[in-house]
Parts: structure tokens; C-alpha cells; sequence
């Protein structure tokens, strides 16, 4: 059994680790990223991962994309907020929706939203909150 994670710092990277119920290897699978928070793979093989300082990236073919996807909704990153997790629709391939979580400042003051989005490989559209 394998285990891939995105580390922040390269210090445990390409170590085997051992468990009562298996061996393990952490894999640096990209560098680059700050604050890691949240990956979703999407069919072709490409991970989208969240920072939570508020960029949402992708690593393609191992390598991470340089410009971070366009189109996030307005957050704010303060302490553990920022950008959370990000999620695919269940029919994703058909529909290229994906759903993000994010620390957002209302009048009365920070909350979590609920975002949909559709994703067009570059650039999210159609942001729509559907939870606050």
C-alpha cells in the first residue's frame, strides 16, 4: 500500500514509516505550494490542492503549474482560515463542478461559505455561494 501527501517542508519526504497494520512512504509529490490545505484528483491525472493563503493550484505531470487558477471567491485567510477544501462533483467528468470551502468576513464577522464553481482548466466560473 502507498501513501502520497503533499508536505510542506521536505524533511519526513521519501521516508518509509512503519505502523502495527503497514509500512508506509511519504512521496514529495510537488514543491512550491504554501500552507497546503485540501487536493482533489481530477480525471486526467492533475491534482488541484488549495493553499489556504488563498490560491487554488495545479500539479500537472508532476510538476506544479506556475499561474494559480483564476476566478476564486473573495476570502480572507487569517489564522486556520482561508481556503479550504476543495471537492468534485460526483459527475465531474460530465459537468466540471467542484465545490470549495473558505473562511469569508460578513457584518458580523468571520464565517464559512460553501462555494460551487464550474471549472474550465484554467479558470473557475459561475462561483456561486450555496452555504453561509
Amino acid at each position: 500500500a502507498g501513501l502520497s501527501v503533499l508536505v510542506a517542508s521536505p524533511v519526513w519526504s521519501d521516508q518509509t514509516f512503519s505502523s502495527n497494520k503497514t509500512d508506509f512512504r511519504i512521496e514529495t509529490v510537488a514543491q512550491g505550494l504554501e500552507h497546503p490545505w485540501s487536493l482533489a484528483f481530477l480525471p486526467d491525472g492533475t491534482m488541484l490542492v488549495t493553499e489556504r493563503e488563498g490560491r487554488l493550484r495545479r500539479i500537472e505531470n508532476g510538476n506544479l503549474v506556475r499561474e494559480p487558477v483564476k476566478g476564486l471567491p473573495e476570502l480572507v485567510a487569517s489564522g486556520q482560515g482561508g481556503l479550504l477544501d476543495v471537492v468534485l462533483h460526483p459527475q465531474f467528468t460530465d459537468n466540471q463542478t467542484l465545490f470549495l470551502s473558505y473562511a469569508h468576513r460578513n457584518s458580523d464577522g468571520m464565517t464559512t461559505r460553501v462555494a460551487r464553481a464550474t471549472y474550465n482548466g484554467e479558470a473557475l466560473e459561475n462561483v456561486e455561494v450555496i452555504f453561509e
